[in-house]
């Protein structure tokens, strides 16, 4: 298909010119219109139903009626239409990165004048275009149906911003797993893989969306009063829409900061040291909005179950900075050897802390830290004072264990292993599942100090059982395996830092 706009756009984006021009061809296009009409004209058939109004001297239908079904209409769209857009890109665009990953194509992409933004922004616009197409097809009869049903303008340009806003998160995290993944297994095998995860993943963000007309409807009668912080988005749906576009948007800017850094260089970490501080900040500040609240709830329900519940997503949240921010062997051999021949000298506690090929250790504890610094005002403003020094506790424990998978996975990424980062992966996940095997087969039998120790959120539970002295002696358990991971990883840093020559010298 010849359009003459398209020779225009090369000029504003040539990967979106590439994608676009490969991919509307006469035939795509025609079956993508033809797909969507059909589909369209069968959803209209089948929600008119015929309706007699009278009959005739013989029984036959005189006069008929034909009533259409918008409500049913509607419904079906509003479900059919987001998932085929999250579902079908997520699956093309798995398989065009990956085609152009074993193909190679994609270093050759890396050596054009093109910005890793505009090669990104080039294919999630122009990969899926013929989607795009096909349910924009279908977007009139959509709103249509919906304004029938009583939905109002403002109520489906927000339900269209939200399609967008999910897209562009599907998107994003769709590219930045291609690029992580291994090329060897087959562009069909990860394409299918990721189109099954994302039909699993969209079928509730769509349920939400669906059913936020109802839930928010004055016939509702079951609705809870949920706050984030001050802000009552259970009764007010314009703070909710506000709070989950900022969310959805937040979401996709770190996914994309990480899918830019992670192109431009394939052996550097997903994100540099400054940029998780910010990270876990935001994630901090998001999660605790919807708990400050309870602060003032009448029943008071007990901090420590709250705080086992925030130790858990964090735990997930700081597994995944772990592997996002620790640099593998190559990066820490050049860091070690080479710091000292930096331009710009910085002390080594500045360089751990800032630096971009640095050991990550110190790192999670300052994210540690800044985490501990953004709860502590909850727990302090908590009305139980009885309380607040086993959730400090339970607190102190869990970012000691969190240090210490953080250790261990650095250490292994250090090693001469094949595969370091399924290995480190590996180990972390065996240092937090065989504490869990071990007391779910001794049961009762299990010792309280042992679930302070190496069960991770085990101390919330136990540290009201446990005496002082076993809880100190848990703490500095857990403080000396750190001590004994850190020395080794130092020993294996100054090891890493002697240059052959040194090393040839010294066995001369």
């Amino acid at each position: 298909m010849n359009i003459p706009l398209l020779n225009q756009m090369s000029e504003w984006n040539a990967q979106f010119f590439r994608e676009i021009k490969g991919r509307l061809k006469t035939r795509s296009v025609m079956i993508s219109v033809l797909a969507s009409l059909l589909s369209q004209a069968m959803l209209m058939m089948v929600c008119s139903q015929s309706k007699c109004l009278r009959y005739a001297a013989d029984r036959s239908c005189a006069v008929y009626d034909w009533p259409f079904q918008w409500s049913i209409a509607f419904r079906f769209l509003d479900w059919c239409l987001p998932f085929i857009l999250l579902v079908c890109g997520v699956y093309l665009l798995i398989g065009d990165m990956a085609k152009e990953k074993g193909r190679g194509t994609l270093n050759f992409i890396r050596l054009s004048p093109q910005s890793s933004q505009s090669i990104f922004l080039g294919k999630l616009l122009g990969v899926p275009v013929l989607v795009y197409l096909g349910v924009g097809i279908a977007i009139p009869l959509h709103l249509l149906s919906g304004i029938a049903d009583g939905r109002s303008w403002t109520w489906m340009l927000a339900i269209y911003s939200l399609w967008a806003a999910g897209c562009c998160l599907f998107y994003t995290a769709a590219l930045l797993l291609t690029l992580l993944s291994n090329a060897q297994l087959g562009e069909q095998a990860l394409a299918g893989g990721g189109g099954f995860l994302a039909s699993m993943l969209a079928m509730p963000y769509i349920n939400i969306i669906s059913s936020s007309w109802d839930f928010y409807s004055s016939t509702y009668p079951y609705r809870p009063d949920i706050n984030w912080f001050f802000l009552p988005i259970g009764s007010v749906p314009i703070l909710a829409y506000g709070l989950t576009m900022a969310t959805l948007l937040m979401a996709s800017y770190w996914i994309w900061q990480a899918l830019n850094r992670r192109y431009q260089n394939p052996n550097s970490t997903l994100l540099s040291k400054k940029y998780s501080y910010w990270l876990t900040a935001s994630i901090q500040v998001w999660l605790l909005g919807f708990l400050w609240p309870f602060l003032s709830s009448s029943d008071r329900n007990d901090l420590r179950a709250q705080l086992f519940f925030v130790s858990i997503v964090n735990l997930f949240a700081f597994l995944a900075l772990i592997m996002a921010i620790s640099p593998h062997r190559q990066t820490c051999l050049d860091w070690a050897r080479y710091r000292h021949q930096q331009e710009s000298r910085r002390s080594l506690l500045q360089d751990l802390i800032w630096g971009e090929k640095s050991p990550a250790v110190l790192a999670i504890a300052v994210n540690l830290a800044l985490t501990a610094a953004i709860w502590m005002p909850w727990v302090l403003f908590w009305p139980e004072n009885d309380e607040k020094m086993a959730a400090v506790g339970g607190m102190l424990i869990c970012a000691n264990l969190i240090s210490i998978y953080g250790a261990i996975a650095q250490l292994v990424l250090l090693s001469k292993f094949p595969k370091r980062g399924a290995l480190a992966t590996s180990t972390v996940f065996a240092s937090l599942v065989l504490p869990l095997i071990v007391v779910a087969s001794s049961l009762e039998k299990t010792a309280s100090l042992f679930l302070i120790f190496a069960v991770f959120g085990g101390a919330f539970f136990a540290i009201g059982e446990a005496s002082a002295i076993g809880i100190f002696m848990a703490i500095l358990g857990q403080w000396s395996i750190l001590g004994l991971l850190n020395f080794q990883l130092t020993r294996q840093l100054r090891k890493l830092g002697k240059s052959h020559s040194q090393a040839l010298l010294a066995g001369s």
